[in-house]
């Protein structure tokens, strides 16, 4: 009896596992963010902020708050080629693959 108490609980065990992860998981919808590049990859505007530039990728639902977290954002605008260029040679910087840009309110002094 013991035995197929045993068993029962494990068959049981086996049968609710992948449906815990299904639940508590989910299929999370795909976000598109602004990733930060580097920590170099900053305009510093002083009392008005820092440009940042990025890469746009799509990243879980379930990633975004992480990637929030440490600088990245959904709120940003497309860095067409053209204007990279401009920006890489009036400033003297590289951004590598840099296609996006935002704003980060209240930046350096």
């Amino acid at each position: 009896m013991k035995r197929m108490l045993v068993l029962f609980c494990v068959v049981a065990f086996l049968i609710a596992l992948p449906m815990s992860h299904s639940v508590f998981a989910g299929k999370a919808d795909k976000v598109a963010i602004c990733h930060l590049n580097s920590a170099n990859d900053v305009i510093d505007l002083g009392p008005f902020g820092v440009i940042a530039f990025g890469k746009e990728i799509e990243v879980s639902g379930n990633a975004l708050d992480a990637h929030l977290a440490h600088g990245d954002s959904v709120d940003y605008l497309p860095l067409p080629e053209e204007l990279r260029d401009l920006l890489e040679e009036a400033l003297q910087m590289k951004l590598p693959n840099a296609d996006c840009y935002f704003l980060v309110a209240g930046g350096g002094e």
